[in-house]
């Protein structure tokens, strides 16, 4: 038997046995993966990137898995993260994690202040890291803008069970562990709102440059005050009030004090260990004592929260 056969090229000529192999060389040729593969598009594979945070080669293999379908992709991409993630996370859990941010997302009357740790200090300079601190400063407002009280302390085990776009804020964390491989630990939080006329402040104290992100003040230290102010001194503008409760807070974070204090309490002998706000030495003008200061502008300390990045005991 003879055959002919059409090729790019000219025609062929060959007997059955021969044809027979050629037939199947070229058969593999036009069935081949590699030929029929999904192309990628460019413009996708870039929006994937961009949307996910995950790795080109990654976004890239999604795409072809999906053939382009750009909703399964993510998805894809989003589950496989997430368990290396906690693979990750699993591996690093024990490791010290002395460093870190503070941050503070203060809107209207509430504010946030969380406790962010990583295992260097490289690492809290991260965008990365920055952005994981502004996440769970803004989940956390979320939350105290829709609680009952005026007033919630979370610790660990409480932050990690808090939802975020559908997911724990622990598989976010472990999400940043694989992303930037330390161990990281989202350690503690406040929140607060006021009603009824009281006033917030609140301040932020970097040890390098101000670091900002989505609103969320970061640093080493950082308090929040809850205040009011009698109706006889009620005349200054909101301006002025915000700027009064910043400085507080500064004053707060500088000082370090242990408890607000009554008028009754009896002051410390030695001004420099004085540990009640009111008898304090004011901070922005040593003539005057916190107390001098409130009275003067008919201010009453309510309550205050101060948190030092990595410190090993604290008050909530």
């Amino acid at each position: 038997m003879h055959l002919k056969i059409f090729l790019k090229g000219g025609l062929w000529h060959g007997h059955h046995h021969h044809s027979v192999c050629c037939w199947s060389a070229i058969r593999s040729i036009y069935t081949s993966p590699t030929i029929l593969k999904y192309k990628v598009d460019k413009a996708s594979l870039s929006k994937l990137r961009k949307k996910t945070g995950i790795a080109f080669s990654n976004c890239k293999k999604a795409l072809e898995k999906f053939e382009g379908d750009f909703v399964k992709a993510e998805g894809w991409l989003r589950e496989e993260a997430q368990k290396q993630g906690w693979a990750k996370a699993t591996q690093l859990e024990g490791r010290s994690t002395s460093h870190g941010l503070i941050g503070i997302l203060h809107k209207a009357n509430t504010v946030a202040m969380v406790e962010v740790n990583c295992e260097t200090d490289f690492v809290a300079r991260n965008s990365k890291f920055q952005n994981l601190v502004a996440q769970v400063a803004g989940v956390c407002l979320d939350h105290v803008q829709t609680m009952p009280q005026n007033k919630i302390l979370w610790e660990a085990s409480e932050l990690n069970a808090l939802k975020a776009e559908g997911k724990s804020l622990s598989d976010l964390v472990a999400m940043e562990v694989s992303h930037i491989g330390e161990n990281l630990i989202v350690r503690r939080a406040a929140g607060v709102k006021v009603t009824g006329g009281d006033h917030l402040g609140s301040y932020v104290h970097a040890s390098g440059p101000e670091v900002k992100n989505f609103n969320c003040q970061m640093g080493k230290y950082g308090a929040v005050v809850v205040f009011s102010q009698s109706s006889a001194a009620e005349t200054s503008s909101e301006r002025y009030i915000g700027d009064f409760g910043r400085q507080l807070s500064q004053h707060i974070v500088g000082m370090n004090p242990e408890e607000i204090g009554q008028d009754s309490d009896e002051p410390h002998d030695d001004i420099e260990e004085e540990t009640k706000l009111i008898f304090q030495e004011f901070m922005l003008d040593s003539e005057k004592r916190v107390k001098g200061v409130l009275d003067e502008n008919g201010v009453l300390v309510k309550d205050f929260i101060r948190y030092q990045c990595g410190e090993t005991s604290y008050m909530q």
